[in-house]
């Protein structure tokens, strides 16, 4: 039984408590005091902060505030204060923290505003810091420069989660809520926190969650840069008024020379939260982003010496003109003496909402050099093309071009080509005019205009032509299953021939005079472009170029590398615009609403794979990796805390698991090597308990690559992708009980995958590239007849509600997409597609999201890396040589 609290009295140096000797009183508030003591056990110096008394007299509001202390002890960062545990032992209850030794931010911005290199830093650590408590379900509600501890170590912030604690055991009326606000103003009463800091719907008595502590770090980090506060007044009245209505003052050279770190700080400052970042981890993202480029839009040559970190103010500042000023004067100087000089760059804004989109070919310099077209997605409404002049300073969205991708240019840069739902179009950038040049079969994969009036475009059927006045396209060249797809056409200097992508195997030259065609450059060339007679690539994440022999009928030479870590790019002689590669390799899960916002993050990061919601919703399935054993396994979390349970435990790798449909079991993979030892893949499935009892029981081994995607809802079939045949990949039933083999129910000679069963049993929906891209079909199960297409312009991984009323996929631009469902006499009908939100998902396989059974929540593998800028270099060739 707890033993009642002493009355609390202020500790007299050299006063025991418990293991603990007091030294000296540091501060004091209405959470308590706090005492720098020596812990006689371990015989180290320890800070004690003993609670007041009519927190620690409340049986309840302890016992709380105890549970709450030991989520914050499991916290292990570098850049959060330790909190040791609680100690009563004396009969006065007692939070064991960290000590500490340096100034507080608070004194640091006392002496005026803190330099650029200096403050990121201490920045990221703060945000980094928030995120792995945001991780936890902890939400500090107080951040504030008087919470931040400059040690030699590094920032740490201090009474993380002592906020929340204190909005659930109460405050004291007429007392401060921390012991760290003597000097600012503060809220007296229940709503928790310094007025300075608050976000609006702290102060309107909302919930406070990760979002109302971003909008605080913004506050600290305008505080920081600036060395005044960003909401500021004479009274409380008129300070809660500046909160919830006005901005802050201008940043001036901020604003100016370092744009991409004022945009950052200013999402933070939203007033809405839904405006703000979502995640602190995304606000860490992009302050290293920035400290690694040179503060967003900061120019730099390539012949001028580097350094790690960012560039001071005014070297910023300067760098940035001096880089305009040298666009401006080469490109009115003309090729030839642009050519000559030095290397620039810089990099280009997305528009506030936008990211720049997924497809192969989102970037297109303009012939001249002197624009860049790109496709740009956002959360919720179709993708565009916006077009920015390199001697301006924002972009301009392309009329008509909503649901635009793949930009590009006619020979003359005075129109824009784009696809847009299986339709070629084009805008002139002079009128706005935008006209439609033809509609495709089986999509676009990047085309080309050449100066004799061709377009030419790749599809996976192969290269198709067209008049750019419109028409009806006619098939150029033919691509066969070995080819693979066809794609990124680019005309020769002839405007006859031209090079494309045949995906499986490299390079080809075609002609729009002949459907024959020949391999030129051997290998993966998804992306390339053709300069000067040399043909640029991507190979292993570099930018490499290579020369092309006089009748481009091969290459010449070794490559020579460009530039490291680039994604995609677009090139002509005197400008290279690339994105490049991102960090890669971080997941979240993440909970979405329909309309994309997000929820809540469920775990924390990692390199995730195949979601899978149990039958009730309450448990899911995940693949993840492993990344020092370097396999995959099977782990269960449960969908409300987040708390995960390894299933499988090897040897070899797990990456897909299903339910059975009662919930009590689970039939995964696994791939293993075969016996005797040869070098061909096994990859079986296995059958164990959902609570991780029982042996791992085989279910089929066959030899054969698989995957098991459903588990009708009577228990009798289980629906997979077999792959390894003669027609790619197909779907089978595998009967689970009695003497029965697998059968096919969806084998042709197109690739099948992505199967999922309708609850009723007597629907599945698949994804199939029959028309050339995979779209989205439905059909009776088993038997696999009375096909229905569902999608038009692209889809993968369907999805059912729990009632078989709808059904949701991923358009091939990532949105996450839903129909209606019915039955009409005995025959499935469906509504017209619509987009719900851009699900941002990683470029993985496997099912990457699942539906709650009434279809209000996505739980979604979401890449949270923070995206790459699109980077312009101008005389890019001064970089490498020939």
């Amino acid at each position: 039984m707890r033993r009642p609290p002493t009355a609390h009295v202020a500790l007299a140096p050299g006063t025991r408590l418990g293991a603990y000797d007091i030294v000296a009183l540091i501060g004091s508030g209405g959470m308590g005091e706090v005492y720098r003591a020596r812990d006689s056990r371990l015989n180290r110096d320890v800070a004690i902060k003993v609670l007041p008394a009519d927190v620690a007299a409340d049986h309840d509001r302890l016992a709380r505030f105890e549970r709450e202390a030991q989520v914050l002890a499991s916290l292990n960062h570098p850049n959060i204060a330790n909190i040791y545990g609680v100690d009563d032992s004396s009969g006065t209850p007692a939070l064991v923290m960290e000590l500490l030794d340096g100034p507080t931010l608070a004194d640091r911005i006392a002496k005026g505003p803190i330099p650029l290199d200096e403050a990121l830093p201490i920045a990221i650590q703060i945000a980094d810091a928030l995120a792995t408590a945001h991780r936890a379900g902890i939400v500090h509600r107080d951040l504030k420069p008087g919470n931040v501890m400059l040690t030699r170590t590094g920032a740490k912030l201090l009474d993380f989660g002592l906020a929340k604690a204190a909005a659930v055991i109460g405050a004291t009326p007429g007392v401060t809520a921390m012991p760290t606000t003597p000097a600012a103003m503060t809220m007296q009463g229940a709503i928790i926190g310094t007025f300075q800091y608050m976000a609006p719907e702290q102060i309107e008595g909302h919930e406070a969650d990760a979002r109302t502590d971003i909008f605080a770090f913004g506050c600290v980090l305008y505080e920081m840069l600036t060395g005044a506060t960003a909401f500021a007044a004479k009274t409380q009245a008129s300070l809660i008024g500046a909160i919830m209505h006005a901005h802050p003052a201008p940043t001036g050279t901020l604003a100016s020379a370092l744009p991409a770190l004022d945009r950052t700080m200013r999402k933070c400052l939203a007033k809405a939260p839904d405006a703000r970042w979502q995640a602190a981890a995304d606000v860490a993202d992009e302050l290293r982003w920035i400290a690694e480029v040179g503060a967003g839009s900061t120019a730099s040559t390539s012949h001028a010496p580097r350094r790690q970190g960012i560039l001071p103010w005014a070297v910023a500042s300067m760098t940035t003109i001096a880089a305009l000023a040298v666009t401006v004067w080469a490109l009115s100087r003309g090729p030839d003496e642009f050519r000559s000089g030095a290397a620039v760059r810089f990099t280009i804004a997305m528009p506030d909402g936008w990211v720049i989109g997924t497809s192969q070919a989102p970037i297109a310099v303009s012939p001249d050099g002197s624009r860049v077209a790109f496709e740009a997605i956002r959360m919720t409404g179709p993708s565009q093309i916006w077009v920015r002049a390199l001697d301006a300073v924002e972009s301009r969205p392309v009329t008509g071009s909503e649901g635009g991708r793949q930009p590009f240019w006619s020979p003359d840069g005075q129109d824009v080509g784009f696809y847009a739902t299986l339709e070629l179009r084009r805008t002139s950038l002079a009128t706005g005019e935008s006209q439609l040049i033809c509609t495709t079969s089986s999509g676009a994969l990047g085309s080309a205009w050449s100066a004799n009036r061709t377009i030419v475009y790749g599809s996976p059927s192969g290269l198709w032509k067209v008049s750019p006045d419109g028409g009806t396209p006619t098939q150029l060249i033919s691509a066969t299953r070995e080819d693979g797809p066809f794609n990124r056409p680019w005309f020769l200097p002839d405007g006859r021939h031209l090079l494309f992508s045949a995906f499986g195997r490299g390079v080809a030259l075609g002609s729009v005079d002949s459907a024959e065609h020949r391999l030129i450059a051997p290998g993966p060339h998804g992306i390339f472009s053709v300069v000067d007679h040399e043909l640029l690539f991507v190979r292993s994440q570099a930018l490499v170029r290579q020369q092309l022999k006089d009748d481009a009928s091969g290459t010449i030479g070794e490559p020579k590398t460009v530039l490291a870590r680039v994604d995609k790019f677009s090139a002509t002689p005197t400008v290279l615009a690339y994105v490049p590669v991102g960090q890669g390799g971080t997941d979240e899960l993440r909970w979405f609403d329909r309309t994309g916002k997000p929820l809540a993050g469920l775990g924390g990061r990692g390199d995730f794979s195949n979601v899978e919601l149990s039958p009730d919703g309450s448990r899911v399935l995940v693949g993840a990796l492993d990344s020092a054993a370097g396999v995959r396994n099977i782990w269960v979390y449960d969908s409300a805390r987040g708390l995960p349970q390894r299933l499988t435990f090897g040897p070899g790798d797990s990456r897909t698991a299903i339910w059975s449909p009662d919930g009590q079991k689970v039939l995964f993979n696994r791939r293993l090597p075969q016996a005797g030892g040869t070098s061909n893949i096994a990859i079986d499935f296995f059958l164990k308990g959902a609570d991780g009892s029982g042996p791992e029981t085989p279910v089929l081994v066959d030899g054969v690559s698989k995957d098991p995607l459903a588990w009708s809802s009577d228990g009798k079939y289980v629906l997979y992708r077999a792959s390894g045949q003669k027609t790619g990949n197909d779907l089978y039933t595998l009967p689970m009980s009695g003497e029965e083999k697998p059968a096919p129910v969806a084998m042709t000679p197109f690739d099948e995958q992505d199967g999922r069963i309708a609850p009723d049993g007597r629907w599945f929906a698949f994804s199939s590239d029959e028309s050339g891209q995979m779209e989205i079909y439905a059909a009776q199960f088993p038997s696999g007849v009375g096909r229905l297409r569902i999608s038009s312009s692209g889809g993968t991984h369907p999805r059912w509600r729990r009632d078989g009323r709808e059904l949701f996929y991923l358009s091939s631009e990532g949105r996450m997409m839903a129909v209606d469902v019915s039955v009409v006499d005995a025959a499935l009908r469906v509504s017209e597609a619509r987009m719900l939100f851009a699900a941002h998902t990683p470029t993985k396989p496997g099912f990457l999201y699942d539906v709650t059974p009434d279809g209000q929540r996505f739980l979604v593998i979401t890449d949270v890396a923070p995206q790459p800028p699109l980077t312009v270099i101008t005389n890019w060739r001064a970089t490498t040589k020939p």
